[in-house]
């Protein structure tokens, strides 16, 4: 059969999976992510879930792969950086994982990942050149040319939550200021929701957080009981992720783009005004431009690890 293992490690939750080699997913283990983790509980909670799943597989898995958010150097094996994670800096993760487990381990950023993913075993199969963007605590991405991963010199390709909108603007976990993900992501929307609450705009909203720190899911819970400061936050979001996504398929012409991500479950109130303004802005036959969301849901990461695994495999059995 072959087995292996995709983990997904992001802003939120800390997911990892046995999975079959075509992308059957067996089981899974889901740990919620802290920002207050240091390094080394961020290294128990990990490992201890890689124990969990390897005990419960029913062969030794071939490989590993993780999907990591964050700045990663594949070739190290190790988490650089991350905006969300502060316990995952200098992480030299693939490693530690790959000695404790005796099991090869790969490494990516994980909307790259997720990239891959999508064209494994999702909506970008039968592609090409493809554009994936994830929507989720942050905003990521990932590009595939002519089959292949395309990370970059420095592994920094498919940024998308970094493109700078606004030099003079709020200060991004990047180091940078004005970039999209401080004004479109997860994170981002809380933020702005908190400020509207502040600013006696949403009472609906007010309602809804009950004094705890507000949060998307509330944004969107107050903008779908008709409250108009929430919509207009949501549909602004919405216009500026088109912004930045237009912006990279006029530079790039990839013959698909692919959405995943939390957000996405915010609807046609998100999607209607990021649809609408590539619409208007896409160039010249660009504007044919298909853009869909995913079809591997939640799971992109996950499997975009697998994919990572599986990938790996294949180059070792080349060499």
């Amino acid at each position: 059969m072959g087995i292996v293992i995709g983990s997904d490690f992001g802003g939120t939750n800390l997911r990892v999976a046995l999975i079959e080699t075509h992308g059957k997913i067996l089981t899974q283990h889901i740990e919620k992510t802290s920002f207050s983790d240091t390094n080394q509980l961020i290294i128990e909670k990990i490992t201890g879930q890689f124990q969990k799943i390897i005990a419960s597989a029913p062969e030794k898995p071939l490989a590993i792969g993780i999907a990591a958010a964050g700045l990663v150097d594949s070739t190290q094996k190790k988490i650089v950086f991350s905006p969300h994670i502060p316990g995952f800096e200098n992480l030299p993760l693939g490693e530690i994982i790959e000695n404790q487990f005796n099991i090869p381990v790969v490494i990516e950023n994980d909307a790259s990942a997720a990239a891959l993913g999508e064209y494994t075993f999702g909506a970008s199969q039968g592609y090409r050149n493809t554009l994936h963007a994830t929507l989720g605590t942050g905003i990521g991405g990932g590009i595939i040319i002519d089959g292949k991963l395309y990370k970059g010199k420095d592994g920094l390709a498919g940024e998308i939550g970094h493109l700078v909108f606004n030099p003079s603007g709020k200060q991004c976990k990047c180091g940078s200021k004005g970039c999209l993900e401080t004004l479109a992501s997860g994170s981002a929307f809380a933020d702005q929701a908190q400020a509207l609450i502040s600013e006696g705009q949403a009472p609906i909203l007010e309602s809804i957080a009950e004094g705890q720190k507000p949060t998307a899911k509330m944004l969107y819970a107050a903008a779908i009981k008709d409250e108009k400061a929430a919509i207009e936050t949501i549909q602004k979001g919405g216009q500026l992720i088109g912004l930045g996504l237009v912006s990279l398929i006029n530079t790039l012409n990839p013959d698909i783009v692919t959405l995943s991500g939390g957000l996405l479950n915010m609807g046609n109130l998100l999607i209607e005004p990021l649809h609408k303004i590539i619409r208007i802005q896409k160039y010249g036959p660009a504007q044919q431009t298909p853009i869909i969301e995913t079809q591997l849901g939640e799971n992109c990461g996950l499997l975009g690890a697998a994919a990572l695994a599986l990938n790996k495999l294949d180059t070792s059995h080349r060499e």
